[in-house]
């Protein structure tokens, strides 16, 4: 049997290459140099890939629609098509027809002078009756009950004061 023999030379590129294999595998976990974040940071932004401003957190190229494959003078015969039928929607959120007013506002039965209003806005601030900053609607009793304990709402004042 003829026995194997590993020379000096044979081993010292065998640990060149585990340690070139070991600062290969480091390189991996090492942190990015500021330049390749940048890099980076351009080819998402590149890419659509970046986040957009706002509530939703969408990427740029989720947000935004493609582009159109109609024309403008395509476009604007379809908005004079829809004038002449009556069918296009006026602007805004309530979704009737330009060719139709939008409806109108209902009348007042009596106006108060500014005094009145005051009056009744200091005591809605007094009776906690004045509805408190944010989305949540609540008034002021309704968020701090106890500080309004003993003192009358203003719809049964208001009420009370009719009859």
């Amino acid at each position: 049997m003829k026995r194997m023999t590993i020379t000096p030379q044979a081993t010292l590129l065998m640990l060149a290459l585990a340690a070139a294999t070991q600062v290969q595998a480091q390189d991996a976990n090492a942190p990015r140099t500021r330049q390749q974040v940048q890099a980076e940071v351009l080819q998402a932004q590149r890419n659509g890939e970046l986040p957009t401003a706002g509530e939703f957190g969408l990427a740029q190229k989720n947000s935004q629609p493609g582009f159109s494959s109609v024309t403008r003078s395509q476009v604007q015969a379809e908005v004079a098509r829809a004038v002449r039928s009556g069918t296009l929607v006026a602007a805004g959120e309530f979704g009737h027809r330009a060719d139709q007013p939008a409806a109108p506002l209902a009348a007042t039965a009596v106006a108060k002078t500014r005094a009145q209003v005051k009056a009744e806005f200091a005591e809605a601030v007094r009776s906690g009756d004045v509805v408190v900053a944010g989305e949540t609607g609540l008034t002021r009793r309704e968020a701090a009950p106890l500080a309004y304990r003993g003192v009358e709402p203003v719809s049964t004042t208001v009420a009370r004061r009719a009859n």
